[in-house]
């Protein structure tokens, strides 16, 4: 599929789910293909961090790696996954701002000693208290509801 795909259109990345994610088909779409992969790897799972490491044979196992906290804060803090997928301008955009977002949480994480969620939580309630200070400047302060209308 990814052939006929790669012959017929345009794209630089191929994104698969969790059971595509084997050595042999990483290997054809980098090699046979020429592009890249974006592929969720089981748990259970060694890699090599560097093509040294590779060549040295040091792999490390995923789950020493404790990435799944910085993949779920990317997921649900920097609303990664609600993102705009008819165009690639959109996505490319939609991927780049959640990744900024997801920057700037984790300095802020550095700063306060805040984890990502309760940085979240923080930002909610402050964006919440301006934005009801705004709408209390802009209602009308001195209208009369006892005011009996002719």
């Amino acid at each position: 599929m990814v052939t006929i795909a790669n012959q017929n259109i345009y794209f630089k990345y191929v994104l698969a789910d969790i059971w595509f994610s084997s050595a042999k088909n990483m290997s054809f779409i980098k090699k046979e293909c020429g592009n890249d992969f974006i592929l969720a790897i089981k748990d259970n799972r060694k890699v090599a961090l560097s093509e040294q490491d590779k060549a040295n044979g040091i792999y490390v196992n995923i789950k020493s790696l404790e990435l799944e906290g910085r993949t779920l804060s990317i997921k649900s803090n920097s609303a990664f996954a609600k993102k705009p997928t008819r165009r690639v301008v959109t996505q490319e955009s939609h991927f780049i701002a959640s990744i900024l977002a997801y920057v700037k949480l984790e300095r802020m994480n550095v700063r306060l000693g805040k984890n990502h969620f309760a940085l979240k939580s923080r930002l909610h309630v402050a964006a919440s208290k301006a934005v009801y200070e705004k709408w209390s400047k802009l209602s009308t302060p001195n209208f009369k509801w006892n005011k009996k209308i002719a």
